[in-house]
């Protein structure tokens, strides 16, 4: 049952943050990439007043084409910061830092056979070329402007490469639409923020969110397979931790009715069978809460990374101090009936029989 808690905590946290699936920023417009400052045709420097908002932490402008890597057709992105620093959601290694060097999508590792390390051969509209692989990453998913079909991006299959390392291959951008990511500063009237935005000659409509990408609705629609495993197992331990007192009234019968003849009462006997059953759920506890967490915390990490997300785990320290709670009082409600049998026990029958 800890296991299951871990696991349904941090299935919650995935679907409320967004970094966890490639959006690693806080809001998205877009922008007609017109006014570059240099003379790259495409993936570079571009003006735009939205640097300038005092709301802005950081800010990137978002460059995309269509790829192939080792034949396998993905898309492409690059991330060309304009003031402070973002970067794509990486799961395992690093982001690209020079030219010549890319981060996956794990099902495209797969796809290709590919480790990290590896050299692999990219395509795209102007060029070819040998890139090293050096991370994985989850790869985002913006949402559209109205009227414009958005992009069905997977989160686990796609390239990400430095500006300089898509320009190599990518056509002009010019004319288009560029997503520009931003993140906030800590603490920024975010409301006025993203009407100054909106209102910018170069917006095109308001600052738009993250949207959840359909890997995450489908974990949520299985997300009550747990609960379902973990009460069957935990219906096994109401069982299991019955059967464990009936017998030992049964076979302690001789020493509770000792107890009585020296003058235990009822209550008394039935504290005892209450006290047994509260040490065997206190052992299920110290042995069972650190294994859950640890067993939580692997089945996570391998359903999140298998399915292309970054692994966040969530450890919930009420969630995890009610069911400690809970299990201490239902051991005690299943003594109730061993307990009851216990003081009804007639010490002169019993010790003449032995």
């Amino acid at each position: 049952m800890v296991a299951v808690v871990v696991f349904a905590a941090s299935l919650g946290t995935l679907a409320t943050t967004p970094a966890a699936y490639g959006y690693n920023w806080d809001t998205h417009l877009y922008s007609r990439a017109l006014a570059r400052t240099d003379a790259a045709p495409s993936c570079s420097s571009l003006h735009t007043a939205v640097v300038d908002d005092p709301a802005v932490a950081a800010l990137a402008i978002t460059c995309s084409d269509s790829l192939e890597v080792e034949g396998h057709a993905v898309s492409g992105y690059a991330f060309h910061s304009l003031t402070g620093a973002i970067t794509p959601t990486v799961i395992d290694g690093r982001a690209p830092r020079a030219a010549d060097e890319v981060a996956l999508g794990r099902d495209t590792l797969d796809q290709i056979g590919a480790v990290l390390g590896d050299r692999v051969q990219i395509v795209g509209p102007d060029g070819r070329r040998t890139y090293r692989v050096v991370g994985t990453v989850a790869l985002p998913l913006f949402t559209a402007l109205a009227g414009k079909i958005g992009n069905t991006q997977a989160v686990a299959d796609g390239a990400v490469l430095t500006s300089a390392g898509l320009r190599s291959l990518s056509g002009t951008e010019d004319g288009v639409y560029t997503p520009i990511v931003v993140r906030w500063k800590s603490g920024a009237d975010l409301v006025a923020a993203r009407r100054r935005l909106a209102a910018l000659p170069e917006g095109v409509g308001r600052p738009l969110s993250a949207i959840v990408p359909l890997e995450v609705d489908r974990l949520e629609q299985v997300d009550a397979l747990p609960w379902v495993l973990g009460g069957f197992l935990a219906l096994i331990g109401i069982f299991g931790v019955g059967y464990v007192l009936v017998s030992s009234v049964r076979r302690r019968g001789r020493d509770l009715a000792v107890l009585k003849s020296l003058g235990f009462r009822r209550r008394q006997i039935g504290a005892t069978v209450a006290t047994q059953a509260t040490v065997l759920g206190t052992i299920g506890l110290l042995l069972g809460v650190p294994l859950g967490v640890i067993v939580g915390r692997a089945v996570w990490n391998a359903v999140a990374t298998g399915t292309g997300f970054a692994s966040i785990v969530t450890v919930p320290a009420v969630g995890l101090l009610g069911l400690v709670l809970a299990t201490l009082v239902i051991v005690n409600l299943i003594a109730v009936v061993p307990a009851r049998r216990a003081a009804r026990l007639r010490p002169a029958v019993v010790l003449r029989s032995e």
